[in-house]
């Protein structure tokens, strides 16, 4: 039986992983990799620690940890064109155990971000 963790992760993610605050208190995030993931699309309203209650605009079922604020854009590293639109931040993160409680499925909830990436560490 496949793991609850990985199981469905047909699809791809390029991650900026969230890091430091530059000196004006802006974000950085970490250069991008490409992630295993599954998308889903639907709205749910969430509360988001940056921004106060949001709606989330999609659910992305990971198979590791990723951090509030981090950026994520849908599709593989391959087709990541040089100014990436429709980029979207983590909101919140959550996780789901099996029904042993050994293994866990994780994922994110994503709200709209800029076209704009922060700086890259």
């Amino acid at each position: 039986m496949p793991s609850i963790e990985t199981t469905n992760l047909n699809q791809y993610a390029v991650l900026w992983e969230a890091g430091s605050l530059d000196d004006y208190g802006e974000l950085k995030v970490s250069s991008p990799v490409e992630i295993p993931c599954r998308w889903e699309y639907k709205q749910e309203e969430v509360s988001d620690p940056l921004s106060g209650t949001t709606v989330s605009e999609a659910t992305v079922y990971v198979n590791q940890s990723i951090g509030i604020g981090s950026i994520l854009w849908e599709g593989a590293l391959a087709d990541l064109p040089v100014t990436p639109t429709n980029l979207k931040r983590v909101a919140a993160v959550g996780r789901i155990p099996d029904v042993k409680g050994k293994k866990t499925r994780r994922f994110v909830r994503l709200v709209t971000y800029s076209n704009t990436l922060p700086t890259v560490e």
